[in-house]
């Protein structure tokens, strides 16, 4: 979800080469899909939209901004950084192309009922009363409540199941959260959302990066905040069918999953 390489442009572009011939065998035969995050930015993200050929469309020519199907799930990732200065002109277009992409989405609820959307930045992360100057609360405040005023209501009315971020360096699972209070589902347990009537956001940005250990998770987590990890580490999500989807976090240090949630629906929210 963004940040791919640290960077792709450094050393003249070697860095980017090395990254790219790492995950060749994989890439090569599974789809490698990405989103630009905020390292990206640097030449007008030349090596970004040169190296990575992402789905177009009609609003954004580049790729930039995007979604795809797979089996029962409609995947939209989004660029966050048009928010934050680059490439500004782009804000109205990918909000019209994201308010007409998921309303079609949602005209094929019943043949895909889940809709799972990603940004770099996150629009919900726990910020830490007790430590004020920390990046952390920079990122889990000013900069999450811009992304939360051009999103978040977009998201609620379009019944969004999941939304996952990256940026900041650890890993938050929240519950189903609108307007920076939890939204009750059917049933709500430290790892199952029955029903969720809300979007439910993961921050997971602790796969690690040349600047050092994972940021300290925050001292005073908000009473939407299910898990915290700063442990080196990805997220692994499962669509099984229309009804179950089943995301977990693998500790790389801990070599096992140490966090998992399912979502079950059975009814949609329309």
């Amino acid at each position: 979800m963004g940040d791919i390489a640290y960077n792709l442009e450094s050393n003249d572009g070697i860095v980017g080469d090395d990254f790219l011939n790492m995950i060749q065998s994989t890439a090569a035969i599974i789809p490698y899909m990405t989103l630009p995050g905020n390292h990206e930015n640097a030449h007008k993200m030349l090596h970004y939209r040169t190296r990575f050929n992402m789905p177009k469309n009609n609003y954004a020519p580049e790729g930039l901004f995007y979604s795809l199907n797979i089996g029962p799930a409609h995947f939209v990732f989004l660029n966050s950084e048009i928010y934050f200065g680059y490439q500004h002109d782009l804000e109205n277009s990918q909000k019209l192309w994201l308010i007409n992409d998921l309303t079609d989405a949602n005209t094929h609820r019943n043949e895909r009922p889940w809709i799972i959307v990603m940004t770099h930045h996150p629009l919900y992360c726990s910020y830490d009363f007790a430590r004020h100057s920390i990046e952390r609360n920079y990122i889990c405040g000013a900069e999450a409540r811009i992304l939360r005023d051009k999103l978040e209501d977009i998201f609620y009315e379009q019944g969004v199941d999941m939304f996952l971020a990256g940026h900041l360096h650890t890993y938050e699972r929240m519950g189903p959260i609108y307007k920076n209070s939890t939204v009750k589902s059917e049933l709500d347990d430290l790892n199952l959302h029955l029903n969720p009537q809300a979007t439910v956001y993961i921050l997971d940005g602790n796969g690690g990066s040349v600047i050092g250990h994972n940021a300290e998770i925050s001292t005073t987590p908000h009473l939407w905040n299910y898990y915290n990890s700063n442990d080196f580490g990805y997220g692994r999500m499962t669509v099984f069918n229309n009804t179950h989807l089943y995301f977990e976090q693998f500790s790389a240090a801990k070599e096992k999953v140490t966090d998992h949630i399912w979502l079950v629906k059975t009814r949609n929210r329309f």
